[in-house]
């Protein structure tokens, strides 16, 4: 595995396709947390599950490079 700094770390997040991804899983979220406020309570393991989900794609899209020792 190779290191990752703060200037791939910037690259990678302004890559077009990185970017578009972002978006589809900011979309994710979303539908995510609809899904979860329409059946709350119904399914308690299955939404700790999707809470969990939700906060994992959370992590990955606030990631920031300053965050990031360098390589």
């Amino acid at each position: 595995m190779r290191p990752i700094g703060p200037v791939e770390l910037r690259e990678w997040k302004d890559n077009p396709t990185t970017e578009e991804i972002f978006e589809r899983l900011k979309n994710d979220v979303e539908v995510i947390k609809e899904s979860l406020l329409d059946r709350a309570g119904m399914e308690p393991l299955s939404d700790a599950m999707w809470a969990g989900v939700v906060k994992g794609i959370r992590q990955v899209l606030e990631i920031e490079p300053d965050e990031v020792e360098e390589a």
